[in-house]
């Protein structure tokens, strides 16, 4: 456990750049401009190499298919529960989005590596690549529904490049085309460059906005719904479908992970509360730094 744990908190030396940075070096700093930086160039870049990196076989598919089952299970039960707790447009963004979209990509494909071997590298790239696409299409909406009108939070899910570059790579993917070595390094860089940034980013977030909470019943719901719900409902669709090896193990591990920092830069593109979203990822975060492998120890 000890050699996970260092793997973990090794990661955690980005988020602590960014939040200097924030705070002694550059104060005027706009954390704005770094989510726009990565929604819109950097992320694109993660998601077509992603979808490049290797050919999709069925068990690629099978993984998505479950991780994108959970997810969608979680969506309805916590829309019921933000609609019997009676929270308005913003606060169900926020209680919706953190447990559904986790840090698949920054912590869990290198726990993966690190706990599961190399082999579990396409499954956790793969689980990673449905996030975004939830991420960009239901991230996008529910954000935007805080100050949007339902057809302007529609349009913004066009507005963005990634969805677009996931389906130009799932295409050239199944049509097998194969690009130049240099450009696969060029994906490479990009891709591992879109994962660091995103620690730093929530460095940033962190120093900008993690001041004392007068009101902490949000973030104390949906702590809760992350670290039981969550792994609830996988080890009940694993349970159901009887799933085993490293589809079922990869499932468990990604239900595991903290909040997205991609949280952080949606609610500030869409003016919904990032002050209330940064203390959740930062929580979530610093839990699952003791959190993480606990569960993986006693689950898997």
């Amino acid at each position: 456990m000890s050699d996970l744990f260092l793997s973990i908190s090794c990661l955690y030396i980005l988020v602590a750049i960014g939040y200097a940075w924030k705070k002694y070096l550059s104060p005027d700093l706009n954390e704005r401009d770094l989510s726009l930086l990565m929604m819109y160039f950097l992320s694109p870049g993660l998601v077509f190499w992603g979808f490049s990196a290797a050919p999709i076989t069925y068990d690629i598919i099978s993984i998505a298919f479950f991780y994108a089952l959970i997810g969608g299970l979680a969506l309805a039960l916590l829309i019921s529960l933000s609609l019997a707790l009676k929270f308005g447009s913003r606060k169900r963004a926020i209680l919706v989005m953190n447990n559904i979209l986790l840090n698949t990509g920054n912590l869990g494909i290198p726990i993966g590596l690190a706990f599961l071997g190399t082999a579990s590298l396409p499954y956790t790239t793969a689980t990673n690549m449905v996030a975004v696409i939830i991420s960009y299409t239901l991230g996008v909406y529910f954000y935007s529904r805080g100050t949007f009108s339902i057809k302007a939070s529609l349009l913004n899910i066009l507005k963005l490049p990634v969805l677009w570059m996931a389906t130009l790579a799932i295409y050239l993917n199944l049509q097998s085309v194969v690009f130049p070595n240099a450009f696969l390094d060029f994906l490479e860089i990009t891709g591992h460059l879109s994962i660091g940034f995103q620690l730093i980013i929530l460095g940033v977030f962190l120093a900008a906005h993690l001041k004392p909470i007068k009101e902490a019943t949000l973030l104390y719901i949906t702590l809760g719904c992350k670290f039981l719900l969550i792994p609830v409902i996988t080890l009940g669709v694993i349970k159901t479908f009887n799933l085993n090896g490293l589809v079922a193990q990869v499932l468990i591990l990604q239900s595991l992970m903290p909040a997205a920092v991609n949280n952080l830069n949606l609610a500030s593109l869409y003016h919904c509360r990032p002050e209330e979203v940064t203390p959740i990822v930062f929580w979530s975060s610093a839990l699952g730094l003791i959190g993480i492998p606990i569960g993986l120890y006693l689950l898997i």
